[in-house]
Formats: structure tokens, C-alpha cells, sequence
């Protein structure tokens, strides 16, 4: 797995299967949408975390690199909250960051995964943008454990 951090010089030359978030754990939900970019296997896999915190997260940066290490996942983008993330229009994420520097043809995101200035970007705006941008969104619904949302690293769950 490639390590990358921050968008500068940020760039995959092939075609990738890509899930955003803020990817606070590993934690089933999180699993989940790993395992649609896995399953593309003639795309490389991209896990884009968007961080911008200081505290709070189930994992630390260095517990999560060392859980995806085994996965397969071919690179995790580390790309922290700053102004030139924070302000950037959805539209423009998408055109700029998913389409040109990282070429991507599948997308999982989650129902409630927002993104670009003012959190305006949602699923609907990705799906809306598929057919322009050359490609596919797939929303994927929570997973749930116990009837409720998984949103925490549970103890008793057990890693893929």
C-alpha cells in the first residue's frame, strides 16, 4: 500500500475505484466500502480520508495505515482539513482532485458523506456528476449491528 499525504503533487496514473470519508476507524461500516473498491480488481483501490481533527478518533493515523496495510488497498490519501481542501467547490473536487489527479472510475461513498465548501457535496451531487465525469457512484447504505448504526469501533467486531 502507498502512503500519501495532503494533495500536493497528488497524482495515480492508472484508473482507480475510490471511497471518501472521514475514516475516524476500521470499524465495520468502514469495512464495508473498503470492500467495493477491493472488489473492482482491475482498478487500483484508493481510500481518500479527509482529516481534520486532533482528537477523537477511534485510531491514530499510524494504527490505521498498519490495519489497511492487509487489505490490499493499493494507496490511503491522508488529506488533512486545510483552506485549500476546506473551500474547494464540490464540483471542483470532483473535477479536479477524483477525475484528473486521481482518475477514478468507481465510487463508494455513504449515505451521509458530505465534502467541498459548506459541505454542499452529497452522494446526490456525485451521482449527478457520473455520466459527465466518465464514472460510476455506488451509495452505500450504514452498516448495522444489533439493529443500530455502526458509527464506533465496536470491541466484539471482528476485523475482515
Amino acid at each position: 500500500m502507498e502512503y500519501m499525504k495532503g494533495i500536493d503533487g497528488l497524482y495515480i496514473q492508472e484508473e482507480t475505484a475510490v471511497t471518501l470519508g472521514k475514516f475516524d476507524g476500521v470499524h465495520r461500516g468502514h469495512q464495508k466500502l473498503l470492500s467495493r473498491i477491493l472488489e473492482k480488481k482491475n482498478l487500483k483501490s484508493v481510500m481518500f480520508t479527509i482529516n481534520g481533527r486532533k482528537s477523537g478518533f477511534v485510531l491514530t493515523d499510524e494504527e490505521k495505515r498498519f490495519m489497511l496495510e492487509k487489505t490490499g488497498l493499493s494507496y490511503l490519501i491522508d488529506c488533512p482539513f486545510i483552506p485549500s481542501v476546506s473551500g474547494m467547490e464540490a464540483e471542483d473536487f470532483v473535477r479536479e482532485i477524483l477525475v484528473k489527479r486521481l482518475h477514478v472510475k468507481y465510487l463508494a461513498v455513504g449515505t451521509d458523506f458530505h465534502f467541498g465548501h459548506n459541505r454542499k457535496g452529497s452522494y446526490r451531487l456525485l451521482e449527478d456528476m457520473q455520466k459527465e465525469c466518465g464514472f460510476q457512484v455506488e451509495v452505500v447504505e450504514k452498516a448495522c449491528y444489533d439493529g443500530r448504526e455502526i458509527s464506533s469501533l465496536l470491541p466484539e467486531m471482528k476485523w475482515i
